[in-house]
């Protein structure tokens, strides 16, 4: 691993995921962390409130309030998170995407990983 800074490590072993996924609600949003965690296929979930959402739907600008979730975990578990992430979500097309961590603090991504 190399010094980025005094406390920021580059990984060399790009193993640590974040998977963003937007939500209706509360309820919805602590259902799916639960579960994921449950399974152990994330090891941190956040939830972040109060977003707001305005994109095109079947030909239509919507604008939707929605919470903010960011799955962290061991990227081998992307396909299996996605899977549950999607049988239990009430959207048709829910947003998941995944994005790969190369840097952070070395102890967090050990944990996470």
């Amino acid at each position: 691993m190399a010094y980025l800074t005094k406390e920021i490590y580059l990984m060399e072993v790009q193993s640590a995921i974040i998977v963003w996924c937007t939500v209706p609600d509360q309820a919805t949003a602590e259902m799916l962390a639960k579960e994921t965690l449950k399974e152990k296929i994330t090891t941190c979930v956040t939830i972040l409130p109060h977003v707001k959402s305005i994109y095109l739907w079947e030909n239509n600008i919507v604008t939707s309030d929605e919470l903010q979730m960011l799955f962290k975990g061991n990227a081998c578990h992307q396909q299996e998170l996605f899977k549950l992430i999607k049988k239990l979500h009430p959207y048709k097309l829910p947003e998941i995407f995944s994005i790969l961590i190369d840097s952070g603090e070395a102890k967090y991504l050990t944990w996470l990983y």
